[in-house]
């Protein structure tokens, strides 16, 4: 096979899979830029002119995020990789289109998201404005999170799940640059902040590609199949052909087993989204009347629109909904143990605020809670890719809930 040409058609794959996920951010982009230019302008130019550019900034770091998840955790979810596998292809190539793909998608977006913030300025006149605000930190990061974004779409099978692990990932750089700057600042060689952040993300960035690269270098290697585990999935075979139907799917056992199941399957989505939604209430009951208590409003809208995701596109993997479907398991059994888990953790969470911040502030959470839960629960319904449900589900649900 002539490989030039082998290569053109992968780098072509591996783009076009990236245009549904950038003509999304650009539509949603655009969106917020009109919204904006709408609204009355109370706080003048440099307020308004600062909304602009962090939708332009917002952009590229979403891309950065999902990009990984869509190219590779899709592929592994879907099974596309293994045919990949199959191609005479080396492992590199795959790599170097797959991890390039990304990296050009983001210089992109990069590019259209400024110039389109930019645009606006210029329709409003707002120019003159002075906006204190250092984009290369946020440029820098942004590639930090590309890495990650494909070291854990590579380490999982799920490509919700890899979007997911990126969250808790996106603060490492932040997080160094406070501990140093906290054991640094009585040093009479004190670096400032920004230029610390930006060498943290550099330095991550470089890790996190070094360890995608190996983990994917390991998924597209040769598979190497231990003969015990020939022999136990043979045994494993003959005791499920010689059970019978009702022993394995009985009525008294079928609702127990299904929601097993689902929390089995998504432990560390439950573990991760519950801290996430629980750390976020706490904070909203002691910051609700801060400027900063919308960092723990934007957390609570997070964790409960993607609790809503996670309730039927998890079984997404591996297509365990046929697997359920071919075995005649009703589908109100697999809707009540898919929703039982993701609503007890929103009840359990509306309880606690009810117990901290009294009962108006329950009433005025309970409410936009379960619009966002319903709302993101039926969008991802009508999208079929995971990557962008996660994305848009979240501000889907924040136009439901107001």
């Amino acid at each position: 096979m002539n490989r030039t040409l082998s290569l053109r058609y992968l780098w072509w794959k591996e783009l076009r899979q990236l245009v549904p996920l950038i003509a999304m951010l650009l539509v949603i982009g655009a969106c917020l830029h009109l919204f904006f230019a709408l609204i009355y302008d109370q706080e003048g130019p440099s307020y308004y002119a600062w909304r602009h550019l962090m939708v332009g900034i917002a952009l590229p770091a979403l891309f950065a995020v999902g990009a990984g998840a869509l190219i590779v955790g899709q592929e592994r979810e879907q099974r596309t990789i293994n045919w990949l596998r199959s191609l005479p292809i080396t492992s590199r190539d795959i790599l170097v289109t797959k991890m390039g793909s990304g990296l050009i998608g983001l210089l992109v977006i990069w590019g259209i998201s400024m110039a389109i913030a930019g645009v606006m300025l210029l329709l409003q006149n707002t120019t003159y404005a002075v906006v204190e605000l250092d984009i290369l930190p946020l440029f820098v990061h942004s590639f930090f999170l590309l890495a990650v974004g494909f070291t854990t779409a590579w380490m999982t099978r799920s490509a919700f799940i890899s979007l997911l692990s990126v969250v808790p990932l996106a603060v490492l750089p932040m997080a160094a640059t406070i501990t140093q700057d906290f054991f640094m600042e009585r040093s009479l060689y004190r670096v400032d902040q920004g230029l610390m952040f930006v060498i943290y993300s550099f330095l991550f960035a470089v890790g996190f590609s070094v360890w995608a690269w190996r983990q994917g270098s390991k998924v597209l290697g040769a598979e190497t199949v231990k003969p015990s585990s020939l022999v136990s999935n043979a045994a494993s075979s003959i005791r499920l052909a010689k059970a019978q139907p009702g022993a394995i799917y009985s009525v008294a056992s079928k609702l127990p087993t299904l929601l097993w199941q689902f929390a089995r399957q998504n432990t560390w989505a439950i573990v991760g989204l519950g801290l996430l939604f629980y750390t976020s209430i706490i904070g909203l009951a002691f910051m609700s009347t801060e400027p900063s208590g919308v960092v723990p409003l934007f957390g609570c809208l997070l964790a409960t629109s993607w609790l809503g995701q996670l309730v039927f596109q998890a079984d997404s993997v591996d297509r365990r909904h046929l697997f359920l479907a071919n075995r005649g398991v009703p589908g109100w059994q697999v809707w009540l143990t898919r929703q039982l888990i993701p609503l007890a953790i929103l009840a359990s969470g509306a309880s606690l605020t009810l117990l901290l911040g009294g009962f108006f502030a329950f009433a005025m959470l309970l409410v936009p809670m379960f619009a966002v839960y319903a709302s993101s629960q039926f969008l991802c319904q009508l999208l079929r890719s995971p990557i962008l449900g996660a994305i848009a589900a979240p501000i889907f649900g924040f136009l439901c809930a107001i």
